[in-house]
């Protein structure tokens, strides 16, 4: 019997360390997170004026430390909203001449997202704020 309680005492002690040990890394990731988002806005605006310069200049690009930094121009997609894309879908099954219904709008939409996964994850509340 000294034995299982000994055990339950350094199950309660391991459990509580790990506990800790997450709330300590849910703070630090919420502290690098906030510092590279505002990591991520300087460097936007540092590389809009060094476009600027390199426009302002003419040039296509300059040499900087063993480096070269050139000027290109990027094609990208922007995301569309949910709405937009019923829209599209709409209008290229009608430009198809498909027969459009919702159920068949559905179907395209669930077939463009991935397969549904379930993962085990944990959920922490604060006792202070919301009620168990």
């Amino acid at each position: 019997m000294i034995y299982l309680k000994s055990f339950r005492k350094k199950i309660k002690m391991s459990i509580q360390v790990y506990l800790t040990e997450l709330e300590n890394l849910n703070i630090e990731i919420e502290r690098i997170t906030k510092r590279s988002y505002e990591l991520k806005k300087r460097k936007k605006v540092v590389e809009e004026k060094i476009i600027d310069f390199l426009k302002q200049q003419e040039t296509q690009g300059v040499k900087f430390n063993d480096k070269a930094i050139l000027l290109q121009t990027k094609n990208g997609r922007q995301r569309k909203k949910k709405d937009d894309k019923l829209n599209d879908i709409q209008n290229v099954l009608m430009k198809h001449n498909v027969k459009i219904n919702s159920s068949l709008i559905n179907d395209i939409i669930e077939s463009q997202k991935g397969n549904s996964v379930s993962n085990d994850s944990l959920k922490i509340i604060n006792p202070k704020n919301n009620n168990f």
